[in-house]
């Protein structure tokens, strides 16, 4: 073994050893918090409170595309949420005049004039319809050219008359009580401000188009695994930490004066919550603000996609590509003292331990093959190696697992939790590859779209 070997073999080493101390660290915070989460609330009547006149405003914009049975549902799902004051916000985007159309007649709906005050400059807007029905005093439904999603949702914004904010997506399907959980860290922080608040979007399988396979039954039980680890053992801990840069796979509410100061959503960049989460921070930063971000370790909200390594593939590279749009605009907080710690531990810790870990992965395990067969190594190191990593992540996901049983007191049977098991046992094997080959195709996208 030659001398430039030895070094970066003791880099990988020690990349390793310190990704597996913070991962440890982050782990046990986010055990703890959760516990506590779920003792707090485990007597709290969500659905006396949901009904209250007295819970707190919300907007809620969602922007509808070509597709009116989808949109159709989504207003309807919303409205039987039973939240008294929720204010539902629907952007027509649609090149279609039938989606309009079916929201006109469905919703009995006429055009009115409304004082707009756009604090946010956005695109002109045709007509601003709401109902003639008082049943369906919630809806407000702006008709606009064709545009952006960027810009849809910065018309909602300045249209919204609530404090608080949320945006989702047509295909969502949202809990009963997601709403009110979203918001009740807003009501009980008293230190500092919160100005965003998440869950997790559970990707549930489409059983309806396609048969099962045994393929897609896998990939769809270890995506299952991974939202578990996400919940229990990482975002909590983000959230003591006041480290969650992103809102992958999020369902996010954020306060809407922030958002207007920050400058809002960017037409400039495709992640558009990624991209505002950041300038959120980045201006409360700046300003000397206290503030947090705050992850509700439950799944609110849920969409339907066929699990298969295609769409995976492409949904991976598609948040590669945001990631890497947002981590080049804000290169500035970089280590970057001003930003305290946003720019020293924060952007450093997802840069190189959550975005560039497929790379490392990739470029690991290539070096190490090529090495091993030039013969710098034997093969029993490098084989050693291999099953080292992959104990730690068995060790990882079965920690979850048994977190999971006592934190959240789910009955599980004898299968279910070998079914679990045997997805652990799986998951590298399945996740690893297609985050390998997602990073380097969004990578490409990006580079080659600069």
């Amino acid at each position: 073994m030659n001398w430039t070997t030895s070094i970066i073999l003791n880099f990988i080493s020690c990349y390793i050893l310190l990704s597996v101390i913070i991962h440890v660290c982050i782990a046990a915070i986010s055990i703890i918090k959760t516990k506590y989460y779920y003792n707090k609330n485990s007597f709290t009547d969500y659905n006396t409170l949901v009904s209250s006149s007295n819970a707190p405003n919300i907007s809620v914009i969602t922007v509808a595309y070509n597709q009116t049975d989808i949109i159709l549902n989504n207003v309807k799902q919303l409205l039987s949420t039973h939240y008294n004051n929720l204010e539902i916000i629907i952007i027509n985007n649609s090149n279609s005049d039938n989606v309009l159309k079916e929201l006109i007649d469905t919703y009995n709906l006429q055009p009115v004039n409304v004082f707009i005050d756009s604090k946010i400059p956005t695109e002109k807007i045709k007509t601003i319809y709401k109902s003639k029905n008082p049943i369906y005093k919630k809806i407000i439904v702006v008709d606009k050219p064709k545009t952006n999603k960027a810009d849809c949702l910065n018309t909602g914004i300045n249209i919204a008359s609530s404090k608080y904010i949320t945006h989702i997506n047509s295909n969502c399907i949202l809990e009963q009580d997601a709403i009110l959980k979203l918001l009740q860290p807003f009501l009980e922080e008293t230190t500092q401000k919160i100005i965003a608040t998440g869950g997790i979007i559970q990707t549930k399988a489409d059983t309806t188009s396609t048969p099962q396979t045994f393929l897609k039954k896998v990939i769809n039980n270890t995506l299952v695994l991974k939202h578990s680890k996400t919940l229990l053992l990482e975002y909590m801990g983000g959230t003591k930490l006041n480290e969650l840069l992103f809102s992958s796979g999020l369902f996010m509410v954020f306060d809407k004066k922030t958002a207007i100061e920050s400058g809002g959503y960017t037409s400039e960049k495709t992640g558009e919550d990624i991209e505002l989460i950041m300038r959120m921070r980045r201006y409360m930063q700046q300003n000397k603000t206290p503030y947090k971000v705050v992850f509700i370790p439950e799944n609110l909200c849920c969409k339907k996609e066929e699990p298969n390594i295609k769409n995976l593939i492409s949904k991976q590279s598609s948040w590669i590509f945001k990631l890497l749009e947002s981590f080049n605009s804000h290169k500035k907080i970089f280590f970057n003292r001003a930003y305290g710690s946003l720019g020293l531990f924060n952007y450093p810790y997802w840069l190189f331990f959550k975005f560039l870990v497929p790379f490392f992965k990739g470029v690991i395990f290539t070096y190490l093959i090529a090495i091993s067969l030039l013969g710098q190594v034997s093969w029993e190191l490098v084989f050693n190696l291999f099953i080292l990593l992959y104990s730690l992540k068995i060790i990882h996901s079965f920690i979850a697992i048994l977190t999971e049983i006592i934190i959240q007191d789910q009955h599980h049977n004898n299968y279910s939790i070998s079914k679990k098991i045997a997805t652990a046992i799986l998951e590298p094997f399945v996740l690893n590859p297609i985050s390998i080959i997602s990073f380097f195709k969004g990578s490409f996208q990006y580079i080659k779209r600069k």
